[in-house]
C-alpha cells in the first residue's frame, strides 16, 4: 500500500475531465469524487495527509495494485471502478471476460497517456498478477466470485458484486403515463442489462396492474430504438420461452409487433422471476412484503413512484437486504455516492495508520 505522489484534488480534475457525464457512473463532476472522499474517508485530503478525525490522526494508505475480473453482460460497472482506482492513484488491472467489452477497451484506450498508463487489460486471469495486488474487485455470477475469493490471500483486501435485480414500485393510485415513460427509460437503459435493470413492477392491485401495464407497453410501442433490437440468438430464444411460459400459466402478454422487441406481462400470480432481458417486464398485482421475502439479499435496487417514501416501506426494503431506492426512471442512474451492493465504494480498499488521541502529528 502506498500513497501517489500526485496530489488527490489533481487526479479528482483529471479524471472528472474524462469520466463527467458518462451514463450510468453517477459522475457529473469533481464535487461528486470530493463528495465521496468526504463521506467514505472522513476527509478529501485523507490521501494527501494526516487529517484530525475522533480526536487523533489518521490517515488512509491507497492501494498500490488492484485487480479486477469484470463481468460479461455489461462495461459501467467496469467503468466505474476505472474511475474510483485512478482518483486513488492504484495500478489498476481488469481481466476481461472471454466475449469482451468493447466499449470498455475503447474507453481505456482513449484515455490521456498518464492515467492510460496505470491501466492493463487481460484476456485472460493471471494469477500472479493477481497474488501481487493489495486488493482484488469481482464483479461477476456466484461461481466467479466463489472461484476468486478462495484464491484471495487473508492480507488481500476482497470486494465483490454478484448477481442481483431491481425492481418497480408502483404505489397506490399513482398509476400514470407519466410514471410509465419513466419506467420505460429504466428498462431501456443499458439494454436492461445489469443488477440495476428493472424485471418487475409491483402494483397495489390488480386493477391498477393492468392500468399501469397498459400505460407502459403503450409507451414503449412508441419507441424508436425498441429495448431488445440488437438481441443474440440466445437472448431471443429465451424471449420466446418466457412469452410462452407466461401465455401458458394464462398471463397477459402485450408485446412488440417486431420480434423480440419489448414485452410487458400482466401476471396473475403475485411472484418475482427475473426475465430474459430485451425489454421483458411482468406487472404483478400485490405488495405484500412476503412477495419480496424470497428474494432477501438478492434485490439491488427499487424504483418507485413517489417523491416521499413511507418510512414504514423504507424499513420493508430494507428488511429485504435492498441497498437502494431511488424515483422510478433512475434506476439505472445512481449517483456515484452510492454504497452499490449496501457497502461503501473506496473504504474497502484502503488502509489506515493512526495516532492515539493526544499525539499530535506535525
Amino acid at each position: 500500500m502506498s500513497n501517489p505522489g500526485t496530489p488527490t484534488a489533481e487526479r479528482i480534475r483529471e479524471v472528472s475531465a474524462v469520466f463527467a457525464g458518462r451514463p450510468g457512473t453517477g459522475i457529473r463532476g469533481p464535487e461528486d469524487f470530493s463528495s465521496l472522499l468526504r463521506l467514505e474517508l472522513g476527509h478529501e485530503e485523507a490521501l494527501d495527509r494526516p487529517v484530525k478525525s475522533g480526536g487523533g490522526w489518521q490517515r488512509a494508505l491507497a492501494p498500490g495494485l488492484v485487480y479486477h475480473v469484470c463481468a460479461s453482460n455489461l462495461a459501467v460497472s467496469a467503468e466505474t471502478a476505472l474511475a474510483l482506482g485512478l482518483v486513488l492513484g492504484a495500478e489498476l488491472v481488469f481481466k476481461l471476460p472471454s466475449s469482451g467489452l468493447v466499449d470498455f477497451v475503447a474507453l481505456v484506450e482513449s484515455l490521456p497517456a498518464p492515467l492510460r498508463g496505470r491501466v492493463r487489460l487481460l484476456t485472460a486471469h493471471d494469477p500472479g498478477i493477481m497474488s501481487r495486488a493489495d486488493a482484488v474487485v469481482v464483479f461477476g455470477g456466484r461461481e466467479a466470485v466463489e472461484v476468486f475469493r478462495r484464491e484471495v490471500r487473508w492480507d488481500q483486501r476482497f470486494m465483490a458484486y454478484g448477481p442481483k435485480i431491481s425492481l418497480g414500485w408502483v404505489s397506490a393510485g399513482t398509476a400514470s403515463a407519466e410514471w410509465a415513460l419513466a419506467a420505460a427509460r429504466e428498462i431501456r437503459a443499458f439494454g436492461q442489462r445489469g443488477c440495476l435493470s428493472p424485471q418487475t413492477y409491483l402494483c397495489a392491485d390488480r386493477a391498477e396492474a393492468e392500468l399501469f401495464g397498459g400505460l407502459l407497453a403503450a409507451v414503449l410501442s412508441g419507441d424508436v430504438a425498441e429495448p431488445g433490437r440488437d438481441a443474440t440468438a440466445e437472448e431471443r430464444a429465451l424471449v420466446r420461452e418466457a412469452r410462452q411460459r407466461a401465455r401458458v400459466r394464462g398471463d397477459t402478454v402485450l408485446e412488440a409487433e417486431q420480434f423480440p422487441g419489448w414485452t410487458v406481462v400482466i401476471r396473475d400470480e403475485a411472484r418475482i422471476e427475473p426475465g430474459p432481458g430485451c425489454g421483458f417486464v411482468e406487472i404483478l398485482s400485490s405488495q405484500d412484503p412476503g412477495v419480496l421475502e424470497g428474494w432477501r439479499g438478492w434485490i439491488s435496487s427499487v424504483s418507485i413512484t413517489v417523491d416521499r417514501l413511507p418510512g414504514a416501506l423504507l424499513e420493508v426494503f430494507s428488511g429485504c437486504g435492498i441497498s437502494r431506492v431511488c424515483r422510478m426512471g433512475e434506476l439505472q442512474n445512481p449517483p456515484l455516492a452510492w454504497r452499490h451492493d449496501g457497502q461503501p465504494r473506496l473504504a474497502p480498499l484502503v488502509r489506515w495508520i493512526a495516532c492515539d488521541p493526544g499525539l499530535e502529528v506535525e
